[in-house]
């Protein structure tokens, strides 16, 4: 898990603005249509800076991170999605 966390926070030290901006609306669970409209962009701009952030490799890591909690006996309460309990 440390190796992970370690990982997602180096990635994350080289987003930009914009690339934060929908990470944080995916972290919520937006999908990128929802995504481009909250910031009045096409979701085509929203998929590429999702792309270029490395989403797919974070929302990997997070669901790696969720599966071991759970595993673990931790609770999610709280934790929303695409890291909530399927």
């Amino acid at each position: 898990a440390d190796a992970v966390l370690c990982l997602t926070d180096h990635m994350s030290q080289a987003w930009t603005v914009p690339q934060w901006e929908a990470i944080r609306w995916a972290l919520l669970g937006l999908k990128q249509e929802d995504i481009g409209r909250k910031l009045r962009i096409a979701h085509q701009n929203v998929s590429k800076r999702l792309r270029a952030a490395g989403w797919p490799h974070f929302e990997s890591a997070g669901g790696f991170l969720r599966r071991l909690l759970v595993r673990a006996g931790g609770t999610l309460a709280g934790v929303q999605a695409p890291f909530a309990p399927d």
